[in-house]
């Protein structure tokens, strides 16, 4: 799912845990815990990022089938808008909708329930898209989106300079991206290093973790030390105990 790809079922997806951000067409979109979100044919999409504990639900039929099982799905996002964005549902809409895929799993080898089940699932879905009781999402500001790219090259990049890239102001940016990125910029930077780092050790190629920390961004070992604690609540030393001999 981490490459652009689009196919003839229209798809549901049902966030359980963790956050993601999603390319769709050309709009990126944030999707976190008990958000249902849907994507219809011809729709080119893509996970951009993943946060580690991630988990969703992937729902997909075709139109042809919920045509003649329910009226409620429609074909587009333009037929009718509350499709176009994210729902967050309540916690006890997502259980249900969860109780029910789960079971569509336990009965796959019965193509008949199943049929029964996914329709009836599908028709869930649409009746709670519909209605007001979720909260609506909405895209990404471009200037977000940009902002994204640029620390994901460079996480150390100063503020002003960001924000003149983008052509808007500091506190702008500054409260715009926490708005949509649901974590304000300097927590964000820590997140794309840990990243970064995650990826170095992994590799193999760096020496050591101080080696892994400079490259991922980190400006001292000392601040790799407090991040890694505070996200982890691993020290170094015992994180150095995890990884392979040759990426020590």
């Amino acid at each position: 799912m981490t490459q652009a790809h689009s196919h003839p079922e229209i798809e549901a997806n049902l966030i359980e845990t963790g956050s993601c951000r999603y390319l769709i067409d050309d709009r990126v979109q944030t999707l976190t815990c008990g958000d249902l979100f849907w994507l219809f044919p011809e729709q080119q999409h893509m996970i951009i990022e993943a946060s580690a504990d991630l988990a969703f639900w992937v729902v997909l039929a075709r139109p042809q089938f919920l045509a003649q099982r329910t009226q409620r799905v429609p074909n587009s996002a333009s037929q009718r808008p509350p499709f176009a964005r994210p729902r967050r549902l309540r916690e006890a809409e997502r259980r249900h909708l969860t109780a029910v895929a789960t079971s569509l799993v336990a009965c796959e080898d019965d193509p008949m329930h199943h049929a029964d089940g996914l329709a009836w699932w599908f028709d869930e879905a649409c009746h709670i898209t519909e209605s007001q009781s979720g909260r609506l999402g909405r895209p990404m500001h471009p200037a977000i989106v940009k902002a994204l790219a640029l620390l994901d090259g460079n996480p150390s990049m100063p503020l002003p300079e960001l924000a003149r890239i983008v052509h808007m102001s500091a506190s702008r940016l500054s409260h715009l991206f926490s708005e949509q990125v649901e974590r304000p910029v300097s927590a964000h930077r820590n997140h794309v290093r840990m990243r970064r780092f995650q990826e170095r050790v992994q590799s193999g190629e760096c020496r050591n973790l101080t080696e892994a920390a400079f490259d991922a961004g980190f400006g001292s070992y000392a601040q790799f030390a407090r991040v890694l604690r505070a996200g982890t609540g691993v020290t170094p030393r015992e994180l150095l105990a995890e990884v392979p001999a040759n990426s020590k």
